[in-house]
């Protein structure tokens, strides 16, 4: 048993991508940029008078809840591939830099509210800078030791996705840009507070082959794109329609169409897994 337990461990580790968990980590800072940055610059006042009401700015924040607990469902998914997520508890230094950062984030919103005006570039920068911070302290960037490689395992070939997958991925973008085509209504809070709600009901379904978390697990590259493109172009629409005062309906009907189209044409797309 022993020596046929030293054969069947590489075959077994052969089939597990070790690029996933350096994956996650690489990207989580510029995910938490972008949706750093569209907080600061929704719930502060640039000029517009928004954020000096509190209610109005509120009335907006179901519009982040729903990429974020949809991002965090499927980036369970992707960590299914690995028999064991690498989970390292923050401590000392690393765990005060990003509290300090998280507090300087949230004091410039809580300012806003009191009547503080801020640029927009300051948003951003607040926004780096917790990005920085939390990549850092979670080691997104680990530094390369001079005259080693890091070798990781081939990726097994995975068969498409399936026909419950593609449909699933489908009305996740027809799901985003519904989100994104109400945004100009009055009465959007009441509507994205019902899609949030869709969302929490699947985690209930965690085993379906359509829940977000198996999506996760299969999505290749080209869906982890699409689905980014389009919670960027959401994101982007919300700050055209706020800061912009570009509320017409045909505004929010053309940008729900464009959310929609990347992870439409994705889930279109043949070919095999990689």
């Amino acid at each position: 048993m022993l020596r046929d337990a030293e054969s069947v461990s590489p075959q077994a580790h052969a089939g597990i991508d070790s690029r996933v968990q350096p994956l996650i980590k690489r990207w989580s800072p510029d995910v938490l940029f972008a949706y750093a940055a569209t907080f600061l610059l929704l719930f502060t006042d640039q000029g517009n008078g928004l954020a000096a009401n509190p209610a109005s700015a509120a009335s907006y924040a179901n519009l982040l809840l729903i990429p974020l607990l949809a991002g965090l469902m499927l980036v369970q998914g992707l960590r299914n591939r690995l028999p064991i997520a690498e989970v390292k508890p923050l401590q000392g230094r690393k765990l005060l830099f990003l509290f300090l950062g998280i507090l300087v984030f949230m004091a410039v919103p809580a300012a806003s509210f009191f009547g503080v005006g801020f640029p927009w570039w300051v948003c951003i920068i607040v926004a780096a800078v917790l990005a920085v911070i939390a990549g850092l302290a979670t080691n997104a960037w680990p530094k390369g030791v001079p005259g080693t490689i890091v070798e990781h395992a081939e990726p097994v070939p995975r068969p498409p996705l399936g026909t419950s997958a593609r449909w699933a991925t489908a009305g996740l973008g027809l799901y985003f840009g519904f989100t994104g085509a109400i945004l100009v209504f009055e009465w959007f809070p009441l509507a994205a507070f019902v899609l949030s709600i869709i969302l929490l009901a699947l985690i209930g379904f965690a085993h379906a082959r359509w829940d977000l978390t198996s999506m996760g697990s299969q999505w290749m590259k080209r869906h982890w794109t699409a689905c980014a493109a389009s919670a960027g172009l959401m994101f982007s629409l919300a700050l055209i329609v706020v800061k912009a005062a570009m509320d017409a309906p045909l505004v929010g009907i053309a940008g729900g169409l464009v959310i929609a189209v990347p992870l439409i044409a994705a889930a279109l797309m043949p070919g095999r897994r990689q």
